[in-house]
């Protein structure tokens, strides 16, 4: 159980590492303030953003030439890679994201500037509780969350029953957490996939509109057996009326017949 501690520091060594790898920016926008008021979602055109960095500001009102950059303000909230949201950013109380190609509609002109190392100090000595807040919300959040259970269970499941016990098979324990240390980093992997995926593809809008589409097929099906049963009624319609003309023949036919018999009997009889 001493190993836990020591694994369980290392991870966070590690989601720490790769948190200082980011780099956070600022964004100044060629448009008034009212505009910036209005949108629900900013997307940023044109600038390449390394994995894990994020918007922590924002400000409207520049009066600078183009940049060569391009953002527009969605009232929408559309959807692309998340840079921030409304708990982790200044300024703007909305979501941030970065998105390929070149900017459609009306754009303006953005500078994307790096956040110095000082003014990273003041915003998270002044925002610790909205960055904490928006990291626990966060798909790096909950991948963190998911990790470090994953591996007090995996502590659990391999902990010593007794000392002599963990003298003999230590080896293939030590083996047997590098393993399960590798299926941590796959899952984490597939977690964050999975919440990229969830931000494309709300499942919930997924399963409504498989079921709309299973319950329009279902109604083609129906309307079709109802054709189906109109064509065979008509049809046999048609055959009990043939039917019913056939036995009004067949009735006259007989009728003649009796009569014809009839008159045969009378001559016979005039005969003799």
């Amino acid at each position: 159980m001493t190993r836990a501690p020591r694994i369980a520091s290392a991870l966070l060594l590690f989601f720490a590492a790769g948190a200082a790898l980011a780099t956070d920016y600022s964004l100044a926008i060629n448009s008034s303030w009212a505009q910036l008021a209005k949108a629900k979602a900013i997307h940023v055109y044109g600038f390449k953003f390394g994995k894990g960095d994020r918007i922590v500001s924002v400000t409207a009102g520049r009066q600078g030439g183009d940049t060569g950059y391009r953002v527009t303000l969605d009232s929408n909230g559309a959807s692309g890679t998340m840079l921030s949201d409304q708990h982790t950013i200044d300024g703007f109380p909305g979501k941030v994201l970065s998105s390929a190609g070149e900017a459609s509609g009306k754009s303006y002109s953005v500078a994307v500037e790096k956040v110095a190392a000082a003014a990273k100090a003041d915003a998270a000595s002044s925002g610790i509780a909205a960055n904490a807040k928006g990291f626990l919300t966060s798909p790096a959040g909950y991948a963190t969350f998911g990790a470090l259970i994953l591996l007090f269970a995996g502590a659990y499941m391999f902990r010593p029953k007794s000392a002599a016990r963990d003298s003999v098979v230590l080896p293939n324990r030590r083996r047997a957490i590098d393993e399960y240390l590798k299926e941590i980093a796959k899952r984490i992997e597939e977690i964050d996939a999975h919440q990229h995926e969830l931000v494309k593809k709300p499942p919930v809008l997924r399963t409504f509109r498989n079921q709309i589409n299973e319950f329009e097929t279902k109604l083609k099906q129906l309307d079709g057996q109802l054709s189906n049963v109109q064509n065979l009624l008509v049809r046999t319609g048609e055959s009990l009326g043939a039917l019913d003309r056939g036995q009004q023949d067949i009735k006259a036919q007989s009728e003649s017949n009796g009569q014809a018999v009839k008159g045969l009997a009378g001559s016979v009889a005039t005969a003799r």
